[in-house]
């Protein structure tokens, strides 16, 4: 939430909850300061985004949502904000459910961080990872011993109370862990922050409660260093960083608090198995180091100024298609490296161009690169693609991709066909030169899209026209179009979200 505020005097009432002014937006919703007349106290009442969900849903989305809220009013102690209520102000046309918490008078630690008078001021009040970090693992600690995952710590979701108390807000889209399979991710899965995410999380693979720890220990190496371990240089830099087996650079925390490695190390690591197994294990370890020589100096200090985050990678500008030429040309023809990210970013999305041209850095040959590629597809018959296309005898780096794969252009125009995808990659309803146009994918109709954006909405509320805009303009056909919109649902909602579209499109064909 962005921590601008306003008057909301002309807003009507949310249930028996009047606002009083908007204390924030986001993507989520709206936070607005609320009176509640029946026992005369302040609250915040966020009201979440639902012009999307379309009427038929709203009793299981509300059902959802309610899921959500138990979840929340469970996890108490005195770091975590209440959770107070919760109801519907809206009607079957345009619901809104809200959420009505306790009412925290104070910043949110990313306000405080990047305003240089409000840090001044938090650094003259002892505000600092001692201050802020254990509270917030103590309170994760009491979370997760109800089996509830918060998935989004991050500094703008600590307030900072007017005492100086940390208090962990938002968990109102925490998703319940071993006690309940089927909660509710509020975007498919891909809940949270992607520079303080595990990167189990920004792969979209299950998470546990050390997912949390991962992000904590992100929020701490913002207090000590001025950014986070894996930010910078926009969402698909940031993911890749995450996906990639190099470590959080640990040489911003040598320069501001060397004392702090080992810690950070440990509850950085990308393997969760290699973190701490628990916050309490976490908040012990922090307390140790926070007592000990070297500590001390930390533990009540933030940096004078937010740094400037990783920098950003060697080569990131120019080339074809984003690929750079300088430094891979002598190696791997420009081409074929185009033709590469074009092919993986029907499944991956942008980031298929930041992987080839890191995989084009380490190969030695064109084996090697193209097998380092296909460890990023999920599916074998996406693999074997790829491979057909693109793969040639090794020891031959910098061979055009027509070198081989010209002789075979007709079969592998029939294996594409077969796993019902455009022959070049370019899209739906695409053909490749002498592919026949019977092999071709058709476009989803109006009534197809409507289906499936109605079944999307069950798993993934009013972002499911978002999502499903976004993807059926990069899917290959309607099979690859329901397979790319089943990544965007949790994966144990993926069977009942194919089930669902497939009964919505038969249901549309009749």
């Amino acid at each position: 939430m962005s921590d601008t505020t306003g008057a909301a005097t002309a807003l009507p009432p949310l249930g028996r909850y009047r606002p009083k002014a908007v204390l924030g937006r986001g993507a989520m919703g709206v936070v607005y300061r609320a009176h509640d007349p029946l026992i005369d106290r302040a609250v915040a009442v966020k009201v979440m985004r639902a012009d999307a969900i379309e009427p038929a849903l709203r009793a299981e989305y509300l059902a959802r949502f309610r899921q959500e809220v138990r979840a929340a009013a469970r996890a108490t102690h005195p770091a975590i904000v209440a959770v107070h209520d919760f109801g519907d102000a809206g009607t079957p046309e345009e619901p809104a459910p809200f959420l009505v918490m306790e009412l925290v008078e104070g910043p949110s630690l990313a306000a405080i961080l990047r305003d240089p008078a409000r840090r001044a001021a938090a650094a003259r009040d002892g505000l600092g990872p001692g201050s802020v970090l254990p509270p917030v693992l103590d309170a994760l600690g009491a979370a997760h011993a109800l089996g509830i995952v918060h998935r989004d710590i991050k500094p703008a979701n600590i307030l900072i109370a007017p005492d100086g108390r940390p208090r962990i807000t938002d968990f109102g889209i925490a998703r319940l862990g071993r006690t309940d399979r089927t909660a509710l991710t509020a975007d498919g899965g891909l809940i949270g922050t992607p520079a303080y995410m595990a990167p189990e999380q920004a792969r979209g693979t299950a998470v546990d409660h050390r997912a949390d720890l991962f992000a904590a220990a992100a929020v701490l190496y913002e207090m000590l260093c001025g950014h986070p371990p894996f930010g910078g240089g926009g969402l698909s830099q940031t993911i890749l960083r995450l996906a990639s087996p190099d470590p959080a650079p640990m040489a911003p925390v040598e320069a501001a608090a060397p004392a702090f490695v080992p810690l950070l190390r440990r509850a950085l690591a990308k393997p969760p198995e290699e973190r701490f197994a628990t916050a309490a294990a976490f908040a012990a370890a922090l307390r140790s180091l926070l007592a000990g020589p070297g500590g001390e100096a930390a533990a009540t200090v933030l940096l004078a100024r937010p740094g400037a985050g990783p920098p950003a990678e060697p080569g990131s500008r120019g080339g074809t298609a984003g690929i750079p030429a300088a430094g891979l040309a002598a190696a791997f023809d420009a081409t074929l490296l185009s033709a590469m990210a074009q092919d993986l970013a029907r499944h991956l999305g942008p980031i298929a161009q930041t992987l080839v041209r890191r995989a084009a850095a380490r190969a030695t040959d064109r084996e090697s690169l193209c097998q380092s590629l296909v460890a990023h597809l999920d599916r074998a018959e996406d693999r074997t693609v790829f491979l057909r296309r693109h793969g040639t005898d090794p020891g031959l780096p910098g061979s055009r991709p027509g070198s081989q794969a010209g002789s075979r252009d007709g079969s592998r125009a029939g294996s594409l066909a077969r796993h019902g995808r455009p022959a070049d990659g370019t899209g739906i309803g695409a053909t490749m030169p002498g592919a026949s146009s019977a092999t071709t994918p058709a476009q989803p109709g109006p009534a197809a899209l409507e289906a499936l954006q109605t079944a999307l909405a069950v798993f993934v509320g009013p972002i499911a026209r978002v999502l499903l805009r976004r993807t059926a303009a990069e899917a290959g056909g309607l099979d690859d179009l329901i397979e790319r919109l089943a990544a965007q649902v949790p994966p144990q909602d993926a069977a009942r979200f194919r089930q669902k579209a497939r009964a919505g499109l038969d249901a549309a064909r009749r």
